[in-house]
């Protein structure tokens, strides 16, 4: 993010307001559209910046007061230790299901354990109901950006984020430690979560991976590492990741696929039990009979009696 700190300060300098990308442009200078937007919505993984949908444009806040990362206790050890708090921020807004229904309904605490409970959560009722509620976002990509700041400026740090990244991804341990994860005439880290001449493009992959079978798993691990997730609970202990299919839309072998693997390697990351499910029209819409599901009209009556008793006991 060769942009940060200069976007930071902008935002910072008009609080509590915020900035458009256009408006950061105007004040900042850099040229570049894609790289303003990009970079700010790079920070909203980390925590440094939230963002608002207003119709097609975003507007960005710089974080009140602002984040003031401790130095790692471990850093004279050259290691790093991964961040314990996922800071995730709702990539967009839909006119949807969910929007309409969801996003409202999971604001109340008895309706945030009645999830989890449906989802067959092991959290205790108390637990689910002061669950963190994060609607489309990318946990694992904002975890790894938030560990590679942190590893950022020392080799034997870098190359201990890369191990530890790799044993939780499915990589061989040492695999891309000097190419892959590695890049351009400073050798500079390279994020399989981020594209172009930071992160892991296909051009990236083919000239630094001799094997059909470990390019497939690079490849892999960067189609995971962009996923979003329609839903994310989060509580000190567990996890809940919710994939939301419109009522007449059928859920994938595919997708449930990919969901059950993002699930494990969050589970790892964060070293919390984590569940999955999905919320869909009719339970013929699944792939398979033994999936864990809840009924959009069980949400749609869920949410209305929430309104009817203003959020008590629904």
């Amino acid at each position: 993010m060769a942009h940060a700190d200069t976007i930071l300060e902008a935002l910072r300098a008009v609080l509590p307001g915020g900035l458009t990308t256009a408006e950061i442009i105007q004040q900042t200078g850099i040229a570049s559209r894609s790289s303003v937007y990009h970079t700010a919505r790079d920070l909203m993984m980390v925590g440094e910046v939230r963002g608002e949908r207003e119709g097609r444009a975003w507007r960005f806040y710089a974080a009140e007061p602002p984040i003031q990362a401790p130095a790692p206790a471990t850093a004279e050890l050259g290691t790093f230790t991964p961040a314990s708090e996922l800071a995730v921020d709702m990539l967009r807004s839909a006119a949807s299901y969910q929007a309409r229904y969801l996003v409202p309904l999971l604001t109340q605490a008895e309706n945030r354990s009645w999830l989890m409970r449906k989802f067959a959560s092991p959290a205790p009722p108390a637990e689910a109901a002061n669950a963190q509620v994060v609607h489309f976002s990318q946990p694992l990509r904002g975890l790894l950006y938030a560990d590679a700041a942190q590893a950022k400026g020392s080799r034997e740090r870098e190359d201990a984020l890369i191990r530890y990244y790799n044993r939780i991804l499915g990589l061989p341990v040492d695999f891309g430690l000097e190419h892959t994860w590695r890049g351009g005439s400073d050798n500079r880290l390279r994020l399989p979560s981020e594209s172009g001449r930071t992160g892991w493009p296909a051009k990236h992959l083919k000239a630094t991976i001799s094997t059909r079978r470990q390019y497939a798993k690079a490849a892999a691990v960067t189609k995971l590492l962009g996923a979003e997730i329609d839903i994310l609970l989060q509580t000190p202990r567990y996890l809940l990741l919710v994939q939301v299919a419109q009522p007449n839309a059928k859920v994938s072998l595919k997708r449930f696929t990919e969901l059950r693997r993002y699930a494990v390697v969050l589970e790892h990351r964060l070293e919390r039990r984590c569940s999955f499910g999905f919320i869909v029209g009719r339970p013929e819409l699944l792939p398979a009979s033994d999936l864990l599901y809840v009924l959009w009209s069980d949400i749609i009556t869920r949410a209305e009696q929430t309104v009817r008793t203003g959020g008590e006991d629904a």
